[in-house]
């Protein structure tokens, strides 16, 4: 009989992937992972999806939450000193309002760097 398998996630970049292919081999989920994107050489341009056994789905997204909800905190990080102590920028001129238009633009209460989240 053979085993069907089915999408965990998809439009991983490659440092997710490995993190979580990681992940869901020292659980001893077996995996395969497609990878997606232009066919000519722009290797940095690939997206992965990723797709466990049907019998081990359920302990695969278990994990794969956990490892979303680290990866939001993550990327909360400052890009400078990677502290989490951030809060919203409040005043911003015309322009920047233009080009933040559906972000959110944070100021690092640390090192008083501004990055988007």
């Amino acid at each position: 009989m053979s085993k069907q398998f089915v999408s965990l996630t998809q439009y991983l970049n490659g440092s997710e992937m490995e993190k979580l292919r990681g992940r869901l081999e020292h659980a001893k989920i077996i995996c395969f992972i497609n990878e997606h994107g232009p066919h000519a050489g722009k290797r940095q341009n690939f997206y992965y999806e990723i797709k466990v056994s049907s019998d081990q789905y359920h302990q695969a997204k278990k994990i794969f939450q956990d490892f979303k909800e680290s990866q939001r905190i993550e990327n909360q990080r400052c890009p400078k000193c990677h502290s989490l102590d951030w809060e919203p920028v409040s005043k911003l001129n015309f322009f920047q309002k233009i080009i933040y238009i559906g972000t959110t633009p944070v100021r690092c209460k640390d090192c008083k760097t501004k990055y988007i989240l």
